[in-house]
């Protein structure tokens, strides 16, 4: 925003430079989601957005109270909800329609989304529907509406409290007077010295919870979206607005003794920090929570420490433009950034076209959603936030242009289409995404299989013709025929179990082909931990095949290693474990490098490189480019399983 110069005998309204942060905090966004790779860890300018707010809702609330006596708590609402609505619901109406561009199955749950979104819930949405805030196979349009309910929340438990609290030092004055000396309360170093403690109360509980929501976890989404979790920044910010959010605060005095290069460097070393975190954390790595989050906010806090130190020497030196501009647009660029993104990057190629590499087209998808952005944000800020943050008054001339009534009634026809299309969108969403309908057919297909093989061991003696006497070398030969030709190299000589993920779920009828009716146990969202339980479990009944299919690569990450482990030091004498590599984002690849190094250990453990098999020819898997959606996809899978257990058949037994 445009900070104004303030005369000293004036109290602060807006903070000279802290624009920094705000621009800061934003770029840190962006290039995460646009260009993760390059800045793995800038998620963490979320929680500098935190700390901001928590310091200036704090300050503003403190300062209503010097200034009379009390808190307009439901004024205080209206403020924030003026804040942030306009704006959330103009994206929304904006980008539902836009959606129409993208796959289908990025439309699946969108109603929810957005009555998540607007209800100010979407974070605990995000927890209850189990989606990982990692997952970039089939994002939610609107997940990053995560943080405005995070700060909504705070905004009404926050406001409560200090609420309570100065309606409890308003009954405690003697004579029921305002103290109009000094233009402070009397007791407003009791209320401070009450809000500190809680707000650090707060804090430190809300930093444990994060800790305790790890505890036998490998997602840590449920410590990321949780309010009471990471609600902790938030307070941070919030004692520092209590402790310098006034101009006759103490620390204020303190912090003005410190000398002016001095303050500069500690400034630079603070952001720094936050650059070098931003550089190498990682969402899955648990010292993001142990320590990064943490760190992130205590060095935010101390910049705006020292920014309030040097307010009277900063507000006379105008802050360059550039920041100005990205703060005061900050909130509709963060709005806009995201669902922008997903739509630019599903209407362009997938994966490499012709001469153009899959990077040229990821970083033409993050510029043009990065101009469309700015676009976006500078339209919303002049014609949605502003307006409704001053409700139209006072407007300068050459807004009030854009205001007269012709133009407003273009406007509400406008808002009314968008409005049209947005539900048409929300209505005709599918109910299941094209994954989850083949995943419906594989289970099928999966049960059928086995009650066949069942009903075939009750009622089939050995020599004897089929159930319905009418093969005669004809229906059974041809599937023999068509087994012969999927298996390619090898041919059936030993039981077969495959424990696999919802990718093999995807070739469940192929597979029970190869294997001549082996034993197939397939589940969506199966990791490895899970695998190395049903290997022991299997073992231990005797029902674990010679040759041992693990397909859980998909969903495990580098934490998965002792899982890897676990199987290979559990599986009894006289088995063949083939390991099938994972093609994705996120540890996959680290972890199949991981197997083919026990590998080489064991000679009885073979590698099914699905990884490689399909690289470069990814066009025929699915929306999210790691499950199998086409049957081109399907042969590949099967074939490369098909090689190992040839491969695996001409090696020693455990």
């Amino acid at each position: 925003m445009v900070f104004e110069r303030v005369q000293q005998s004036q109290p602060l309204t807006r903070y000279s430079w802290l624009s920094l942060l705000r621009a800061y905090g934003v770029v840190l966004v962006l290039v995460y989601h646009f260009m993760p790779t390059l800045l793995p860890g800038g998620f963490i300018g979320v929680d500098i957005f935190f700390v901001f707010s928590g310091f200036l809702i704090t300050s503003l609330l403190i300062r209503e109270y010097s200034n009379s006596g009390h808190i307009k708590l439901r004024a205080f609402y209206i403020r924030r909800f003026r804040r942030l609505f306009p704006a959330l619901l103009a994206m929304l109406v904006i980008l539902l329609p836009l959606a129409l561009l993208i796959s289908p199955d990025l439309r699946v749950g969108i109603a929810r989304q957005t009555a998540a979104a607007l209800g100010w819930v979407t974070n605990y949405f995000e927890i209850l529907t189990g989606k990982s805030y990692a997952d970039q196979l089939l994002p939610h349009l609107f997940v990053h509406t995560w943080t405005l309910s995070v700060e909504m929340q705070y905004y009404l438990l926050w406001g409560a409290a200090l609420f309570a609290l100065t309606r409890h030092f308003g009954r405690t004055r003697k004579d029921g007077s305002h103290d109009e000396s000094h233009g402070k309360s009397p007791d407003r170093s009791g209320l401070i010295s009450r809000a500190v403690t809680l707000a650090v109360l707060v804090t430190v509980l809300s930093f444990a919870l994060m800790q305790f929501y790890l505890i036998g976890t490998e997602d840590p989404s449920r410590s990321y979206f949780d309010t009471s979790s990471h609600l902790f920044p938030l307070m941070l910010g919030s004692v520092a607005g209590l402790i310098a959010g006034f101009d006759e605060s103490s620390t204020v005095l303190l912090l003005q003794r410190i000398p002016a290069r001095l303050a500069l460097v500690l400034t630079v070393l603070l952001l720094s920090v936050i650059a070098a975190l931003a550089c190498f954390l990682h969402f899955e790595d648990v010292i993001t929570y142990r320590m990064g989050i943490l760190v992130t906010a205590i060095c935010t806090t101390g910049v705006i420490l020292i920014g309030r130190g040097m307010q009277q020497q900063l507000s006379s030196r105008p802050e360059p433009v550039i920041l100005k501009y990205l703060a005061d647009r900050s909130y509709s660029i963060y709005l806009f950034h995201w669902p922008l993104f997903i739509v630019i990057s599903g209407v362009l190629p997938a994966g490499s076209v012709g001469f153009i590499p899959q990077q040229v087209i990821a970083v033409i998808a993050a510029l043009l959603a990065l101009s469309a952005t700015l676009v976006c944000a500078h339209l919303s800020f002049l014609f949605v936030e502003e307006p409704f943050r001053s409700s139209f008054r006072p407007l300068s001339s050459a807004t009030r242009r854009w205001f007269t009534p012709p133009v407003v009634c273009a406007y509400a026809l406008l808002f009314c289409f968008l409005a049209g299309m947005s539900a048409y969108v929300l209505h005709s969403a599918p109910g299941l995404t094209s994954i989850e309908r083949d995943f419906r057919t594989s289970y099928r297909v999966l049960d059928r299989t086995q009650l066949e093989a069942t009903l075939a061991d009750a009622a089939v003696e050995p020599g004897n013709p089929p159930l319905d006497g009418s093969d005669k070398g004809g229906e059974l030969g041809k599937e023999k025929k068509k087994v012969q030709k999927l298996s390619g190299v090898w041919q059936a000589g030993g039981s077969v179990t495959v424990i696999g993920d919802s990718v093999t779920l995807g070739a469940v009828a192929e597979l029970q082909q190869l294997t001549q009716g082996g034993s197939i146990d397939a589940e969506i969202s199966r990791g490895m931990y899970e695998g190395s339980e049903i290997v022991s479990s299997l073992d231990a009944k005797g029902e674990l095949g010679e040759y041992v299919v693990i397909a859980l690569a998909t969903n495990s990450h580098l934490n998965s290693y002792d899982a890897v482990e676990q199987i290979m030091s559990t599986v009894s004498p006289g088995h063949r474990l083939i390991f099938v590599t994972s093609y994705g984002a996120g540890g996959n690849h680290e972890l199949s490098e991981h197997i083919r190094t026990v590998a080489t250990k064991y000679p009885y453990v073979t590698i099914a490189e699905w990884e490689y098999a399909i690289q470069g020819r990814d066009k025929f898997l699915s929306e999210d480019h790691q499950h199998l959606g086409t049957q081109e996809a399907v042969d590949i899978y099967v074939q490369v399983i098909n090689e190992a257990l040839f491969l695996a058949s001409k090696k020693q037994a455990s």
